[in-house]
């Protein structure tokens, strides 16, 4: 008796089965449409320099692909640097936590939409240096590097339990000897930056680095420690207590939108981007239009549509 019943109950979830196999089927078809790509804009910085990094992850299929959220501090997007002699440089991350409620099916990735999260490598990966920890977190020295990607598009709910990575092109990253006209700029944002950790300076820090920033804006809107500045060295200054009140959060915002213009088409703009709708959502124009067919307009768009959708519970 006990062995009829076993075998009558083998109909039900063998049905079952069915259904979740062809359910992870269909999301895994999905899935094999997402590109990640890793941009750095060159392959060649100088020692101090900024290096900033755009992951870009792209849906170049026909149907909408639903994934975690987005991002290194959520652990499902990785980066590996490693050095010409193979060795793995250091990382230094942040971590956050994401809950969602029961039936959140991830974020949305429609057809041909893609989601983007920039960064700055020193502020991630590195060792002690002469640029560590005032101006960058970690230091990198001279030398070749290898820089890697993946991401995880394990669900945290729903039959993609499993999920399946999704690996970007390695990128050769160089970093050579400063020349003498970059030495000279090097020390001038480390001596501002330095600023933010002495105590007996700490009130000048946040203007000595507007006005740098504005000067340079004016002089030559190409200049690599810009964006930077404006995102990681304004987080500085609210991190000390000396952020800045409404009028300088308007100034910013335009000097921000001022460098995503001109560097567009590098991760520095998009860096300008991110910081801006990261740090002053409300003040942000849309821009999009502005910054068309471009890395840095690209980001815009994904932050705009992430102003207008309420946030996941």
């Amino acid at each position: 008796m006990a062995l009829v019943e076993h075998r009558a109950s083998r109909v039900p979830w063998c049905v079952l089965g069915l259904g979740v196999l062809l359910a992870g089927a269909s999301w895994q078809g999905r899935a094999q449409s997402l590109r990640l790509t890793v941009h750095t804009g060159k392959s060649e910085f100088f020692e101090g320099e900024p290096v900033y990094v755009t992951f870009e992850l792209a849906n170049t299929g026909s149907d909408t692909v639903w994934v975690p959220m987005y991002g290194l501090a959520y652990g499902n997007l990785r980066a590996t640097l490693t050095r010409d002699d193979a060795s793995v440089v250091p990382h230094l991350g942040l971590h956050a936590d994401f809950w969602p409620v029961a039936g959140w099916r991830g974020v949305p990735v429609p057809p041909g939409a893609a989601l983007y999260e920039t960064a700055v490598l020193q502020d991630g990966w590195g060792y002690s240096g002469p640029s560590a920890p005032n101006l960058y977190i970690a230091h990198l020295p001279v030398g070749r590097y290898q820089l890697r990607a993946q991401f995880n598009t394990q669900a945290q709910t729903g039959p993609n339990r499993e999920g399946r990575l999704v690996l970007a092109e390695p990128v050769e990253v160089g970093v050579r000897p400063r020349a003498q006209g970059e030495e000279v700029e090097y020390q001038q944002v480390k001596q501002i930056r330095d600023m933010a950790w002495d105590r007996d300076r700490r009130q000048q820090y946040l203007r000595a680095l507007v006005s740098w920033v504005e000067g340079k804006v004016r002089t030559d809107s190409t200049d690599p420690f810009l964006a930077f500045l404006l995102a990681e060295g304004i987080a500085t200054a609210n991190a000390v207590g000396q952020g800045p009140g409404r009028l300088e959060r308007n100034q910013l915002v335009a000097l921000r939108l001022d460098v995503a213009r001109v560097q567009r088409s590098l991760p520095a703009g998009a860096h300008a981007i991110q910081s801006g709708y990261g740090m002053d959502p409300d003040l942000m124009p849309h821009r999009s239009p502005e910054l068309m067919n471009s890395l840095a307009g690209a980001a815009a768009t994904m932050f705009e549509g992430r102003r207008r959708t309420p946030s996941p519970p």
